[in-house]
């Protein structure tokens, strides 16, 4: 081919490709992903890494987006991963890291072996869980030299944490919670690292208690929540954070993070007194992530999860008045959330009244009348039932909704000017077996229980 030729074929190449991202900004949005046209682009420099026991290993990520990369981990008992992609084996297995930015996300599996070194650092810990609240807690463990077990302090172990501002940690290894946020501490012993992953919450829940505290907090997108057992709500009254109309604040709704760690919320019955109920009432930059919902009784009108679902929020001042004019924005992402919602009044929703944008994936709802009555599909809608989207990153992708009796609707009224989003990842069933292969097809496994004919729960 000449030179010319080569030139025009190029030339062509690159008009097509501009034609196309055009064409693409004008359809639907949807999730970003690899394969195609997206606003934002991610690579990592490795998708499979083989580390021994204590190594570490700096992954770099490299996007055209103004956003931080966030890093994590499916599995820190294996590896931790720092805010700058720095990869730490801890103990031999398998684990998969993920960089996460614009709703874009890669990953890299990571393989941790038997290191065959003569010194070997056992903690009881890996990964320590702490909040604000709670009182500091001391790293324990044994190092073993040429066969010979001691304590960490007989060998003169030293410990170090890499953020300060988050936990410190003293001379005999008693960590201490200072704010909200992640740090590692070192454990050296000789030549040889071992390091513990210091997580610090907002709060610890394990009650029904502590679960009312946690909703009736003032809204911060910068709270983290752990959920660190299962909670029964069998016989308690649910503290449901009712809905407030009008403007969007933080201190009247619920946001930040909460991680269900596998764990299950379950037996509860809304408060005939909240006229429109839903677990959370409003969501505003809300991050909720590995937990199933389990036999949740609507009373009344039902929005599922919240009533609205809100991305942005009205500022105020430090003495709590509105700043004219001023809003922020924060975006929800909800991922491997399982939620089963039994309804007594038709005019239900799955997911929320009023969707105004986030990240939904890896979803599974189950819906069901009280009584054996028939959802209605020109009352009952599967996801929301008014969609109003003026920022980006908003997608559903891989959500399974059940209407165990009657039918649900996937329609929903887009108000004028709205972004809309795709619905092609959002399956509708009205067979319990169907909805569970599906969930079997499109559900990681590692994270998820399927049996045929039973509700998919979390691990």
């Amino acid at each position: 081919m000449t030179n010319i030729k080569k030139i025009a074929l190029r030339c062509f190449i690159i008009v097509v490709s501009f034609a196309t991202a055009i064409t693409s900004s004008a359809c639907k949005t949807t999730k970003p992903t690899s394969e195609s046209a997206s606003e934002v682009s991610l690579t990592i420099s490795e998708t499979e890494l083989t580390l021994c026991e204590d190594e570490t290993f700096t992954l770099e990520a490299i996007t055209d987006s103004s956003e931080s990369v966030k890093w994590s981990t499916n599995n820190k008992t294996v590896v931790s991963v720092s805010s700058q992609g720095r990869v730490i084996a801890k103990t031999v297995g398998e684990a998969v890291v993920y960089a996460t930015v614009g709703g874009v996300t890669k990953e890299c599996k990571v393989t941790v072996i038997e290191d065959a070194g003569k010194t070997l650092i056992e903690l009881e810990k890996n990964v320590i869980n702490l909040s604000v609240s709670t009182g500091a807690e001391k790293i324990t463990g044994s190092v073993t030299t040429d066969g010979v077990k001691s304590e960490l302090g007989a060998k003169n172990a030293t410990f170090a944490s890499d953020n300060e501002k988050v936990a410190e940690v003293s001379e005999d290894g008693t960590v201490t919670p200072i704010s909200v946020g992640s740090a590692l501490i070192s454990v050296v012993c000789g030549e040889k690292t071992k390091v513990v992953s210091v997580e610090v919450y907002t709060m610890l829940v394990a009650s029904p208690e502590d679960w009312n505290a946690m909703l009736n907090l003032d809204g911060d997108v910068n709270s983290r929540f752990l959920l660190t057992s299962d909670v029964d709500f069998t016989g308690i009254e649910y503290l449901a954070k009712p809905f407030v109309q009008g403007k969007a604040y933080l201190s009247q709704s619920f946001s930040g993070s909460l991680n269900g760690d596998g764990h299950s919320v379950k037996n509860i019955t809304m408060p005939s007194s909240v006229s429109e109920q839903s677990l959370f009432g409003t969501v505003i930059g809300f991050n909720l992530e590995n937990v199933s919902f389990e036999n949740v009784r609507f009373t009344s009108v039902a929005c599922g999860l919240a009533v609205r679902m809100l991305q942005h929020y009205d500022v105020v001042d430090k003495n709590g008045n509105p700043v004219p004019g001023k809003t922020e924005v924060a975006y929800n992402n909800i991922k491997n959330v399982s939620f089963d919602f039994v309804y007594k009044y038709n005019g239900a929703s799955g997911l929320c009244k009023t969707y105004y944008g986030g990240g939904v994936e890896n979803v599974f709802i189950n819906m069901r009348m009280a009584d054996g009555g028939k959802l209605n599909k020109n009352a009952d809608y599967a996801m929301t039932s008014i969609f109003y989207v003026w920022q980006n990153n908003n997608y559903f992708n891989n959500v399974i909704v059940l209407a165990e009796n009657g039918e649900v609707n996937l329609d929903w009224t887009v108000t004028d000017g709205s972004r809309d989003v795709s619905k092609e990842s959002i399956f509708v069933c009205n067979n319990k077996m169907e909805a569970c292969y599906k969930a079997r097809s499109l559900f990681d496994s590692v994270l998820w229980t399927v049996v045929p004919g039973e509700l998919p729960k979390l691990k």
